[in-house]
């Protein structure tokens, strides 16, 4: 029984050390040339931004960055997950789809886009945004 006792707590301890690790001692990952791209991207479409890396809780192999992107005059963020594989951007359009405080979400190969708690005033900007993203031709990493 002790042995037991002790393994469950090992256990404990290697995946709550894990989740830790990965959500506030990971360094945050630095942008891309592609969420670079992504910025002047948008920028040529008129859509004024400024990207910024975000921490996420995930492993590289998983999802190598998250980027920010903050609009001229608007409080709500244009939050970008660049994803390693088609199938993992897929799960996540998924979990964004059935998020509440995800307004909209969409999905550009790898790429997922999401706009939090972005208000129904601001449908115009939110539309402007998803055909920028609909229109960038993302490269493979």
């Amino acid at each position: 029984m002790r042995y037991i006792f002790f393994a469950t707590v090992l256990l404990f301890v290697a995946f709550g050390g894990e989740w830790f690790y990965l959500r506030y001692l990971r360094r945050v990952e630095p942008l891309g040339a592609q969420a670079l791209a992504l910025a002047e991207h948008f920028m040529r479409n008129g859509i004024q931004v400024q990207a910024h890396p975000r921490r996420h809780g995930f492993r590289a192999a998983q999802m190598p960055c998250v980027a920010g992107y903050a609009l001229a005059g608007r409080p709500e963020p244009i939050v970008v997950e660049f994803c390693a594989s088609d199938s993992r951007a897929e799960a996540r359009l998924r979990a964004h789809s059935a998020d509440p405080a995800v307004s909209q979400a969409a999905r550009n190969g790898r790429l997922v886009l999401s706009l939090p708690r972005w208000s129904d005033e601001a449908a115009p900007t939110a539309s402007a945004v998803l055909a920028a993203f609909a229109a960038f031709v993302p490269t493979e990493p």
